[in-house]
């Protein structure tokens, strides 16, 4: 039985399991990295103090940057955004007591909502730990993607950051 002799064999199976400990994605940190980015852009885009603030001057803001998410239904943020959808629609992350809803799979005011919850139940350990561990990876996915956007943009853009971030209504 290979199983009995990895199992007697200490060294190998020490080896084996730092191995799948070094190849396991820690998400919450790099979650936590990448959401202070989102955090101090939000702030900055929106010109708000606090990060509930910008989220609420941002709902009611067009955002030029989802345009180019949404124009692919098999882009990667709608594939992870349909996931979130489900999963979400299951158990809803919340905020307190005030649940997150996405109302679809192209809630992009919704998604920053969501962004904002996972990060308040990585930093302040609140429940609901099997949703936010099967949520956290398309989570962090849509994150990554949308702040990848808005550097590209801003790199693109040079001396006029503010062009590709916010569109007034009209």
């Amino acid at each position: 039985m290979w199983g009995k002799r990895l199992m007697d064999d200490e060294r190998a199976w020490q080896s084996i399991y730092q191995n799948y400990r070094r190849g396991v994605i820690d998400y919450r940190q790099t979650y936590l990295m990448l959401y202070a980015a989102y955090d101090r852009w939000c702030k900055l885009a929106t010109g708000a103090p606090t990060m509930s603030e910008a989220l609420e001057k941002a709902s009611t803001l067009q955002l030029q940057v989802w345009r180019y998410f949404f124009n692919d239904d098999t882009s990667s943020m709608v594939l992870h955004m349909r996931k979130l959808f489900i999963l979400n629609s299951v158990t809803p992350l919340s905020v307190g007591s005030v649940p997150v809803v996405l109302n679809d799979a192209y809630d992009w005011r919704g998604l920053m909502r969501l962004w904002y919850a996972a990060r308040c139940l990585i930093v302040h350990g609140q429940g609901e730990c099997g949703m936010i561990e099967a949520m956290l990876p398309s989570v962090h996915a849509t994150l990554s993607l949308f702040m990848a956007r808005i550097l590209k943009a801003q790199a693109e853009d040079g001396n006029n950051r503010n062009s590709e971030q916010i569109e007034r209504p009209n």
